[in-house]
Order: structure tokens, then C-alpha cells, then sequence
């Protein structure tokens, strides 16, 4: 039996946050969400990885391909209870501002494709899943599941655009490394941010949009146009000037690149 099929619970404390392993899973959001609702008292940046998801999810019920040990696979834990529910594009900021700045570390040519997938070049990386619960006006609790590409050299999905650190850089990662580099600067961000800094927040993540400059395609609704991106709104709308300068905003799923 392949090690990463051994079912095996690794509890690592530091004085940054908790750290589960497991080699196999259906979900790292999953099974964090099942912790979280047994052991309410869990605390803040609880991370969950894994070496193979069996179940790995993406945005609007996508799968995310992923070889077993290739990867970087893992969901965390936030709890911004100050945070308001109409402001949770703050959390999808600062989780993609903080994955830039590691994975620029290894290679130029990372941006983040609105509302939260990492590029490189017209190349996608790494995907996101944020799953915010809501207590009337506030957020309680934040699970972000989290899916980077590191190791694998080939693709055979039909996802029409994925890449991987390897082929970026052309040498392999630890990805045990990778994850406490990436688990380090999400911590340090989200504290240096959640408090209210959003006007350097929202300066930051437009700079490191992908596309952020000039025309480029898009279709929605069957029509396809050229238009460049005018602004995010504080809740994640993106918003498009198009050539004859007409102005529309657009909710995730409304809009799409043409790439």
C-alpha cells in the first residue's frame, strides 16, 4: 500500500497556529468544517492538509486535479467576528494578496485573476474556496480551502489551463515547506489587516490583478466585448469600462475572461 494511503494524524503546535496532517481525505474544507462543528473551541488558524484529496472542490462545485504527494492541498480556519458580512471580500484579498507574495519568491509573473484565482502569466495555479457563516450582520466563522499546484508535471482533466511551480521554475518544492511558508504569510497579513487597513488592502490587491491594465475580451450572457477593469467593489463585484465607455458591474459567474 502507497504511503500516502496510510490514515495517519499528525497534531504539530507552534506559537503560530495548529497544524493537521493527514495523508488521504475526501476534503480538507470538509473535513474542517466537521472538526470545527464538533470542537467548537478550536482555535483561530487551524490548518488542515493533505497529500491526495478524493473529494477536493473548487468554486460553484468544480473538482481541483491533483496527483497524490504532488501538490499543496489544505484549508484554515479564520474567525474575523468583527468582521460585517457585506466587507467578507476582505478575507478573498488577503488570502490571494498572501499567496502572491510567497509564491514570488520562485518567479516573476503571478497575478490574481478576479475574484480570487492565482495566475501565472495566462496560466492558472492555484484556486480558492472561501466558505463564509454568517451570525446576522457579522461574519462567525471563515473556512478557506486552499489548492496550489507544486510538483505535478502533468494535467489530465479538462481544465483547459493549469501550470505548476515545476514547470515555472523548472525545480521541485518541498511541500511541507511551501505550506508553512504560505501558512505564515496568510497569518501575518490577515493580522496586519482585518483591523480595518482596507484602503492598503484594496491599493495592493488591484495591483496584482491579472489584467488589471488595458482592453481585453470578455463575454457575458452570450455577448463578448472588449472592456478594461475600472475597480472591485468592496464586496467583490468587478467593475468594466468598455470601449464606447459604458460602465457594468458584474457578480462572480456573471462575466468571464476570455483567455
Amino acid at each position: 500500500m502507497p504511503l500516502w494511503l496510510i490514515y495517519k494524524i499528525q497534531d504539530l503546535m507552534n506559537s503560530d497556529y495548529n497544524y493537521i496532517f493527514l495523508p488521504v481525505m475526501t476534503s480538507t474544507n470538509d473535513y474542517l468544517k466537521n472538526l470545527f462543528r464538533d470542537k467548537p473551541d478550536i482555535p483561530e488558524f487551524t490548518f488542515v492538509s493533505t497529500g491526495f484529496q478524493t473529494g477536493g472542490r473548487g468554486q460553484r462545485g468544480n473538482t481541483w486535479e491533483s496527483q497524490p504527494g504532488k501538490n499543496l492541498m489544505f484549508s484554515l480556519l479564520l474567525l474575523p467576528s468583527e468582521l460585517r458580512a457585506n466587507k467578507s471580500f476582505v478575507i478573498s484579498k488577503i488570502i490571494s494578496i498572501s499567496i502572491v507574495n510567497v509564491l514570488s519568491r520562485y518567479s516573476s509573473g503571478f497575478s490574481i485573476k478576479w475574484p480570487n484565482d492565482i495566475y501565472w502569466k495566462d496560466k492558472k495555479i492555484c484556486g480558492i474556496l472561501i466558505e463564509n457563516y454568517v451570525t446576522q450582520e457579522y461574519i462567525d466563522s471563515s473556512i478557506i480551502g486552499i489548492g496550489i499546484n507544486v510538483n505535478q508535471i502533468k494535467f489530465i482533466s479538462s481544465a483547459p489551463n493549469p501550470v505548476s511551480l515545476i514547470q515555472i521554475t523548472e525545480h521541485d518544492k518541498n511541500t511541507e515547506d511551501l505550506f508553512h511558508e504560505v501558512a505564515g504569510e496568510i497569518k501575518n497579513c490577515y493580522n496586519q489587516y482585518i483591523s480595518g487597513n482596507y484602503d492598503t488592502l484594496d491599493s495592493i490587491y488591484t495591483s496584482l490583478l491579472y489584467r488589471g491594465k488595458g482592453f481585453y475580451l470578455y463575454e457575458s450572457q452570450g455577448r463578448k466585448f472588449k472592456a478594461e477593469i475600472t475597480t472591485v467593489t468592496p464586496d467583490g463585484f468587478i467593475v468594466l469600462c468598455e470601449k464606447d465607455g459604458n460602465i457594468s458591474r458584474y457578480a462572480f459567474k456573471e462575466v468571464s475572461f476570455i483567455i
